[in-house]
């Protein structure tokens, strides 16, 4: 009598979880290599080196700088707003960031410029701004890039303001030249320059540019043979103006009395110049 064997059952592969969703219950070479991988940490950055270096900074009055940026997200606020940092320098008072702090140019630490002219793209020349020479730490790197192209501003981690400079009238002609304000279209190319004279006077006494501009037109205006009263009127009209369209009625005044206009129509023109 034939029996039939029972059929053995074969087994199959048993599927479990994987990264592409299902596995064969193999493991394959990759895995295998993927298991005997080592990660190696990779090397840490080298530190930055920093040296001091001699400059120039501006500030204003107070001695008071204030350095604006724009935050675009910092985990508080997701649209971009404006900072502040204030800094009050002292003469000979070193300044730094914390140590773990970097500086970041227009954003954080301490900016200045190696050349003195180049400060007064930062700080003008008002006769109310100062301006020091600086010792300044700062990364090698970029200061050897500030060199070689020639840039006008640094930033540091430390600084020290260590000596109070005053720049001389020839540096300074660019910065004393003024133009006509409310001109639109720029027909009139007229500029003033502060003459020497004027620049010594406002450094020298407790006035203003402005004071001293305004005292300089009515003796102007006296010597051309207006009135007082006449004078202080176009003063009061232009003053608000600025310095070179006040200066500009001044220069027209003592043409109309060198081509020997009438007094009547010069006062008329004077007064109806805008």
């Amino acid at each position: 009598m034939f029996f039939k064997k029972d059929k053995k059952e074969e087994k199959k592969p048993i599927i479990t979880g994987h990264s592409s969703g299902y596995s064969s219950g193999y493991t394959s070479m990759y895995d295998l290599k993927a298991e005997e991988t080592v990660v190696k940490e990779s090397d840490p950055a080298p530190e930055e080196k920093y040296i001091w270096v001699e400059g120039y900074k501006g500030t204003p009055e107070d001695m008071i700088c204030t350095n604006s940026y724009t935050v675009y997200h910092d985990g508080r606020c997701s649209f971009p707003y404006t900072a502040y940092n204030k800094t009050k320098y002292e003469l000979d008072k070193e300044v730094s960031l914390k140590d773990n702090e970097e500086p970041i140019l227009c954003k954080k630490g301490f900016h200045f410029c190696l050349k003195l002219e180049d400060v007064f793209s930062f700080y003008s020349y008002d006769f109310k701004n100062r301006y020091f020479k600086v010792r300044a730490y700062v990364k090698e790197k970029d200061y050897n890039d500030a060199v070689k192209n020639n840039t006008e501003k640094l930033v540091a981690k430390k600084i020290v303001l260590y000596e109070e400079v005053f720049p001389e009238y020839e540096m300074l002609t660019d910065q004393l030249t003024y133009t006509l304000n409310g001109d639109k279209y720029k027909t009139n190319k007229f500029t003033y320059t502060l003459s020497k004279d004027l620049f010594e006077e406002v450094n020298n006494s407790k006035l203003t540019i402005q004071e001293v501009i305004n005292k300089h037109f009515v003796l102007q205006m006296k010597e051309a043979g207006y009135s007082s009263t006449f004078i202080n009127l176009l003063q009061n009209k232009y003053c608000k103006d600025g310095i070179a369209n006040l200066m500009y009625i001044c220069e027209k005044a003592k043409a109309f009395k060198e081509e020997s206009v009438s007094t009547d129509m010069a006062v008329y023109m004077l007064w109806y110049e805008n």
